[in-house]
């Protein structure tokens, strides 16, 4: 559904709404200013037919099972964690440049769903628990004009990216630092996805890294909580956009110390990529100790989506 509203000087504003009937509901909304005509239609499409910004949410969503989980304390021992994404609202902030040759946006997705809780007691007794969540996820993009033809959705394509980030908007919790360990012994060192930029085009620097299948990458995090306990933080990855071939990996806590009011933490993980080709992120997923162990409690969690292309 396309709604068109005022024009406001030299600047055009445009709300696009969509509702996509399938397995979930979605609403998709695109705010943009320009100074000219630009079919705003066009960078809607562009993301929405983007194979690798598409796949964080095919990672994002958690169905898969862990091998094993450690127990978390000494009554419950939480057997397995899945979130289950039910409806999500898309907006597109896009600002145009006056001479219409490039463009900046800030892709925002408000996620809800329900994470799923299986634990069992002491006693052997099984427990099941289901929350529901609102995760607003976020990225910035830049798009470059580079041809003038008849078909304006060849005119234009991405040409930088973010990193991804997913919050429920708690302040007890809080990924601060991730560092990669490439294959090719490499170090990526990322302290806000928000602000860390991938080029798309060849030749540039910056590039999304690109692996090969098989290949094992060491994942450090580091961790700000208000908990002393063991958070949880695990790893979905391996999924293009269809979903398909996901796969979780938990981490492992190195490190408590504590600063002021905060523990701070350090994770450590290493996971192989599949054999599957394609465009895909790894998502790191953070949820917080309280989360997990009272029922009653809201749900506190952060995650940050890393793309990568297996060739």
């Amino acid at each position: 559904m396309l709604h068109q509203k005022s024009l406001l000087k030299s600047f055009f504003v445009l709300i696009l709404s969509v509702i996509l009937l399938s397995a979930c509901q979605e609403n998709e909304s695109v705010t943009s200013q320009n100074s000219g005509s630009t079919d705003i239609d066009v960078f809607q499409k562009i993301i929405a037919e983007d194979e690798l910004l598409e796949s964080f949410e095919a990672n994002y969503e958690d169905d898969a099972m862990l091998n094993s989980l450690a127990k978390f304390d000494e009554e419950i021992t939480p057997i397995n964690i899945r979130r289950k994404i039910v409806s999500r609202e898309r907006e597109l902030e896009l600002t145009v440049s006056e001479d219409e040759q490039t463009a900046t946006g800030v892709a925002i997705k408000t996620i809800t769903g329900i994470l799923y809780i299986k634990a069992e007691t002491e006693d052997g007794n099984s427990s099941f628990i289901e929350k529901s969540f609102t995760s607003i996820v976020t990225r910035n993009l830049e798009f470059e004009k580079y041809a003038n033809s008849d078909n304006p959705e060849k005119n234009w394509r991405i040409i930088k990216m973010s990193l991804a980030e997913g919050s429920t908007g708690s302040e007890n919790i809080e990924i601060t630092k991730l560092t990669l360990f490439m294959p090719d012994n490499s170090i990526i060192e990322i302290d806000s996805p928000n602000d860390y930029y991938l080029e798309r085009i060849i030749g540039k620097r910056n590039q999304v890294p690109k692996l090969k299948q098989r290949e094992n990458i060491t994942v450090k995090v580091e961790v700000k909580s208000v908990y002393e306990g063991d958070d949880y933080l695990c790893l979905n990855y391996g999924a293009t956009k269809n979903g398909l071939r996901r796969a979780k990996q938990k981490f492992e806590l190195l490190e408590t110390t504590r600063f002021g009011e905060y523990f701070n933490k350090v994770y450590e993980a290493t996971y192989t990529t599949n054999k599957t080709k394609g465009k895909k992120h790894a998502v790191v997923n953070l949820i917080s100790n309280l989360t997990l162990h009272d029922s009653e409690s809201v749900i506190e969690s952060n995650s940050w989506g890393i793309p990568y292309i297996v060739n």
